[in-house]
């Protein structure tokens, strides 16, 4: 019996970017024997959840549409993939409505009894955005893989493409279908797909306060910020106003990745090309700043410091106390840096 994988294509636009990448990872599929069906969501009559909570008590819902024959095809493949677009950071209107109708799935798992679910089941999600940023495609994919898990479905990864706006540029993107092709294959094969983008954990644990919205004309060294920490911190904050100095991890929200992996540091055309992580430039993939301030005060929550290069209402990601294992007196640094240093690298 051939191994059956069910393709979901979340767009509603047809022969786009999505459906060129679905057809050729359904194609990947099926060059393993795989026996492949593709669902057009756009097609297909989906009445929004209503929350009535019966199938509390059934595992069934009682809307009758056409997820009257969606649900046994999410139950019988063995393997799914969904492609879809990103719509404002999430998943598009087509795509969440079958998502939140199977509610009465995640019922039939948890709230009821129910046999043991198989390992052998795998997921693939492919998604596509006009933007170039890693982090638009962040938000929506805890819902994705929450929906495989409620089908007994394991993640096995996550195919993105970026600076995908018009109709069919996929076909020019390097090695998007030949990726897409082969990520069905192994799907099918059981192989790793992948590294995953992983979901990023943390939370602000407070919040940077001064007046600057903009970086002052005469440097961050002199100036004054207060770093105000979430109540329910607090506590971890005790002892650290014994040190002179702390080493502030922050987000720079401000910042604007677009992509690049070569600059010249601070925008100056004098200073050589340099790739994007041997610079300080704060428009990175993942743009967490670092900086050692000078502590000057501790009330209570609010740590007052100087030297703090971020602007008003900056996210703390975190605090650590500046140690002397911290310092490399002999640290090496290339020659264009030395020019630099006073005012910061940009």
């Amino acid at each position: 019996m051939s191994v059956k994988v069910l393709g979901l294509l979340g767009s509603p636009r047809r022969k786009g970017n999505n459906e060129l990448l679905l057809d050729q990872a359904l194609s990947g599929a099926q060059s393993e024997g795989a026996k492949v069906e593709k669902m057009v969501l756009n097609d297909l009559d989906i009445t929004p959840c209503q929350a009535c909570g019966q199938c509390l008590s059934t595992g069934e819902c009682v809307i009758r549409d056409d997820m009257e024959r969606i649900y046994p095809e999410l139950k019988l493949a063995q393997h799914l993939i969904l492609a879809s677009p990103v719509f404002f950071l999430g998943l598009p209107a087509q795509a969440k409505l079958l998502i939140d109708r199977c509610q009465c799935l995640w019922a039939g798992r948890n709230a009821l009894p129910h046999p043991e679910r198989s390992t052998q089941r795998r997921g693939l999600l492919i998604l596509t955005a006009s933007g170039s940023d890693l982090r638009q495609f962040q938000p929506l994919l805890s819902t994705v893989r929450a929906f495989f898990a409620t089908l007994g479905i394991t993640y096995r990864g996550e195919l993105l493409f970026g600076g995908l706006e018009e109709r069919g540029e996929v076909l020019h993107h390097p090695g998007a279908l030949e990726r897409a092709f082969e990520a069905g294959a192994k799907l099918v094969k059981g192989e790793e797909i992948g590294p995953l983008l992983p979901q990023t954990p943390f939370y602000p644990i407070g919040w940077v306060r001064n007046s600057y919205r903009e970086a002052p004309p005469e440097g961050w060294e002199r100036t004054e910020s207060e770093l105000v920490i979430e109540p329910e911190v607090e506590p971890a904050l005790d002892g650290l106003e014994d040190f002179s100095h702390l080493i502030v991890l922050f987000w720079m929200h401000s910042a604007k990745y677009e992509g690049q992996v070569k600059i010249h540091p601070q925008g100056r055309k004098e200073m050589p090309l340099v790739g994007l992580l041997a610079s300080r430039s704060p428009h990175r993939p993942n743009p967490i700043g670092m900086t050692v301030v000078r502590l000057l005060e501790r009330q209570g929550r609010v740590l007052r410091v100087r030297g703090l290069d971020a602007f008003d209402g900056t996210p703390i990601i975190d605090l650590k106390p500046y140690l002397s294992s911290d310092e490399i007196p002999d640290a090496k640094r290339p020659e264009w840096v030395r020019g630099l240093e006073k005012g910061g690298i940009g």
